[in-house]
């Protein structure tokens, strides 16, 4: 694949660079965590730790919010609480606060003719999850007519032994006009 000229594979890139990077920080987490267990005492090094996690968080915030790929985050309920500016303009929204709303569901086809239980269901499984449906043809949507992509992975307070679910940190992907070949 020649990523210079495939503009198209940039936003998937991007989500997986953002998806390992928030894996590795986790896999880091639970090490120096097992570590902390291990010797029943804090670490010498857990305010370096404190401030390097800090300048972690930061750093995948700036990703997050500079990324071209649209990104949400949702409660455990499976109803969206946060998005990138992608995602703002993914949806034709003005204002992070329109986010938490489900203006989003008014423009998914899905949602319009009873699968809305399914995605729900889907969600409820608190598993990893993709989800293809097709925006509405009006003019008031951005992306009228084109199928569009969720994917889901959950997150956990404890991921390794799956302890207080919090919600989905995901992607939505543009795939493009289902009336052309």
């Amino acid at each position: 694949m020649n990523l210079g000229s495939d503009v198209s594979a940039w936003p998937i890139l991007i989500a997986a660079i953002i998806v390992i990077a928030v894996i590795l920080l986790i896999i880091r987490l639970f090490i120096n965590q097992a570590a902390t267990n291990a010797m029943g005492a804090v670490m010498p090094s857990m305010e370096y730790h404190i401030v390097d996690s800090a300048v972690h968080s930061a750093a995948l915030e700036i990703m997050w919010e500079a990324s071209p790929q649209a990104m949400f985050r949702s409660d455990g309920k499976g109803n969206m609480v946060e998005g990138n500016q992608a995602y703002l303009d993914f949806w034709g929204f003005r204002h992070k606060s329109q986010i938490r709303t489900l203006e989003w569901y008014d423009q998914v086809e899905d949602m319009h003719n009873g699968h809305a239980e399914q995605l729900m269901e889907i969600v409820a499984l608190r598993e990893p999850w993709t989800y293809d449906t097709v925006l509405l043809e009006r003019e008031d949507i951005p992306l009228s007519g084109h199928t569009i992509r969720f994917i889901g992975q959950p997150i956990w307070r404890d991921p390794v032994i799956k302890e207080e679910f919090l919600g989905y940190s995901g992607v939505v992907l543009d795939l493009g006009d289902r009336s052309k070949p």
